[in-house]
Parts: C-alpha cells; sequence; structure tokens
C-alpha cells in the first residue's frame, strides 16, 4: 500500500509506539487498582474495578459492532 520499507528503522518503530501504547494504556487501566490491592489492601475494591473497567469496555465494543451492523 505504502511501498517497500527501505530499512529496518519502519517496523521497528512501529512496534516501540505500539508497546509505548500498550504500556500507557495498561497504566492507566490498570494503575489505581494496583495502588488498591498493593499498597491499601483492598483487594475486593480492586478487583471490581478491573471487572467494572472490563465491563465498560466490552460494552462500547459491543455498541460499535452494533453500531458497524446495522449501518
Amino acid at each position: 500500500m505504502f511501498g517497500p520499507p527501505f530499512t529496518f528503522l519502519g517496523p521497528t518503530l512501529f512496534l516501540v509506539l505500539f508497546v509505548a501504547s500498550a504500556l500507557i494504556s495498561a497504566l492507566l487501566i490498570l494503575g489505581y487498582p494496583f495502588i488498591l490491592f498493593w499498597e491499601e489492601k483492598k483487594t475486593i475494591e480492586a478487583l471490581k474495578l478491573v471487572g467494572y473497567t472490563i465491563t465498560w469496555l466490552a460494552f462500547y465494543i459491543l455498541l460499535i459492532l452494533l453500531i458497524l451492523i446495522v449501518a
């Protein structure tokens, strides 16, 4: 689509940006539950927060899929 890559730098840059994005996303989603679990010893609250986050993400994914199917 964009032509052949001339060096290994393009795919390497893509992978580095992908890993950095995954790390930032993981810190945003799991940072506070980790603090609740590790420092404040609130295991149930941390697990609830992770569960609520997963539930909302699944809801948004299903909503987007529904919109794509209907449209």
